[in-house]
């Protein structure tokens, strides 16, 4: 998911986009630290995976509701990224 992110913000100029894909690289790196030291386990990581998954099909109903489509076609795309994530720890 986050590296997705990454990709898509990847050629940022502008101070907040280089900000935000700062911060996501250090989520990345932390997320990888946590394997490493075994606090995080792929389990758990699916666990958080799934949680977020609805969470966002909440958020992009109540953003279509809102009419704020784009929006709402944007959590879908996360959500997309999340379900191939977790198809390929699956398989």
């Amino acid at each position: 998911m986050l590296e997705a992110e990454i990709a898509a913000n990847q050629d940022a100029t502008d101070t907040q986009s280089i900000a935000r894909q700062s911060g996501l690289v250090l989520k990345l790196e932390c997320l990888v630290s946590a394997v490493q030291q075994e606090e995080l386990t792929m389990e758990k990581y699916c666990d958080i995976l799934n949680e977020r998954m609805a969470r966002d099909k909440i958020l992009a109903l109540w953003l279509k509701r809102e009419g704020r489509v784009q929006e709402a076609l944007h959590v879908m795309g996360r959500i997309k990224i999340m379900e191939n994530e977790l198809a390929s720890a699956d398989g």
